[in-house]
């Protein structure tokens, strides 16, 4: 019954969506949340689950003690934002995990060779299996405590959602490059992870300008240098101009105010006047 009223829920957002098209942007977020939500449901029907207040596991059954672990530490996670940024989070965030790369690669349609540790899509996230990861370096049935300590230093938890609460917040009111410079800020700030490698290191590689990063950061060909250029920009952001200022902007693109013109209103400048500013000092 939960699923025929969701479906229904669901065909109802279309019609409104179609028929009032001035509303078609507010509305386009949810429906299509939804209707992600509903076909992975379908897709995953014969996983098990398991339910907390603020997520939602769902995994294969091989992976049950993976799962437990996995649970607690979404749940911690969540609460975390809930407390830290006053963020409500009303319905269970869905989290699905994947037993291997090739089953998240076949989720996402991704080319051979691609891969990452999750991904949030559409108002749900999508973990890989830590053991993949983790590189056999911890057995969770010999220690099962190291491998929750790795998983909660190391795993993608909150870098997945500050994707999530800042989709939610302004309703994807951003462009790419800010969602991966603002996630991986919440990482250094919460656990002190920064992403750092001999490909991504300024002193030996031309940084991109903020054009290649505005438009096209996912086909950009040194994705470490793109992603390290964003967190730097965005540090230099809230050390220059406060977490107060940085709070004031999320709210100014939660209202709908356009990216570029929110910046300007806030910052006093444009944005790529000061990712410029930035790369002088750097």
């Amino acid at each position: 019954m939960k699923t025929t009223a969701r479906w229904i829920r669901f065909l109802l957002w279309v019609a409104v969506f179609l028929f009032f098209s001035r509303q078609g942007i507010s509305w386009a977020q949810p429906v299509m949340y939804e209707g992600n939500q509903l076909l992975d449901d379908l897709r995953f029907h014969q996983w098990a689950t398991i339910r907390k207040p603020s997520v939602i596991l769902t995994y294969p059954p091989r992976l049950a003690d993976q799962a437990t672990i996995i649970a607690d530490e979404a749940e911690k996670t969540a609460r975390e934002f809930q407390t830290n940024w006053g963020w409500q989070i009303k319905r269970p965030v869905h989290i699905y995990l994947f037993p291997d790369r090739s089953s998240l690669r076949k989720r996402f349609g991704w080319e051979p060779g691609t891969s990452a540790s999750g991904v949030y899509y559409a108002g749900s996230i999508y973990l890989l299996n830590p053991d993949c990861w983790m590189n056999q370096t911890v057995s969770l049935k010999e220690d099962p405590w190291q491998w929750r300590r790795i998983f909660h230093s190391q795993g993608p938890l909150h870098h997945e959602f500050a994707h999530l609460y800042l989709d939610r917040l302004t309703k994807g009111n951003f462009p790419r490059w800010y969602t991966e410079a603002f996630a991986q800020w919440v990482e250094y700030r919460t656990l002190g992870y920064e992403w750092r490698t001999k490909d991504n290191d300024l002193r030996f590689h031309r940084p991109y300008s903020y054009r290649d990063l505005d438009r096209s950061f996912d086909r950009l060909p040194n994705q470490a240098l793109a992603y390290r250029e964003s967190f730097l920009f965005f540090r230099y952001m809230v050390q220059t101009a406060g977490h107060e200022q940085i709070d004031r902007f999320h709210r100014m693109l939660a209202e709908g105010i356009p990216f570029d013109d929110a910046w300007r209103q806030c910052f006093g400048r444009p944005v790529e006047q000061s990712f410029d500013q930035w790369l002088k000092q750097s």
